[in-house]
């Protein structure tokens, strides 16, 4: 990665998303990059009001607003501060949001965290990180969740 180029951290607040963000921060410290960590839904906060939204709860529909705050909280505790950082939204398909995001911010690098999907569960599922690898115009590093080893007894 060239010094002083863009990397583009897609966050949701899951562990993968923290753990892609913890390695853009190291890259970035290393090479002087700019991050703008970058929030791409489905939804954004106008279907946060639970009074009149016709959307089942659950993971995909919870709010976009506790969302954003919960990871801009996370990045503040963790952000350095000789880090050039950005938070940006985006409402979509999130793997095209991604990638036309990186693009448009002419972009270096992208780092994603999977969900750690099976082949089969990936093709029924959709896995953004797949889909962001195969479309991006820049390199993308997918940081896969980490496992914890089963003890054997």
């Amino acid at each position: 990665m060239k010094k002083n180029q863009c990397i583009v951290v897609p966050v949701d607040g899951s562990e993968t998303s923290i753990q892609a963000m913890d390695t853009a921060l190291e890259l970035a410290q290393a090479t002087g990059a700019k991050i703008i960590f970058l929030h791409a839904a489905y939804f954004d906060s106008s279907t946060d009001d639970d009074a009149d939204s016709w959307l089942p709860e659950g993971p995909v529909t919870e709010s976009v607003g506790d969302i954003m705050e919960d990871v801009r909280r996370v990045v503040k505790e963790r952000l350095p501060a000789n880090i050039n950082a950005a938070f940006a939204e985006r409402t979509g398909d999130p793997a095209t949001v991604i990638a036309e995001f990186a693009a448009a911010e002419q972009a270096g690098l992208i780092v994603i965290g999977a969900r750690g999907l099976s082949t089969v569960e990936g093709f029924l599922l959709g896995s953004v990180s797949q889909e962001v690898m195969e479309t991006a115009t820049c390199a993308v590093l997918i940081i896969k969740q980490k496992r914890q080893e089963e003890a054997f007894s």
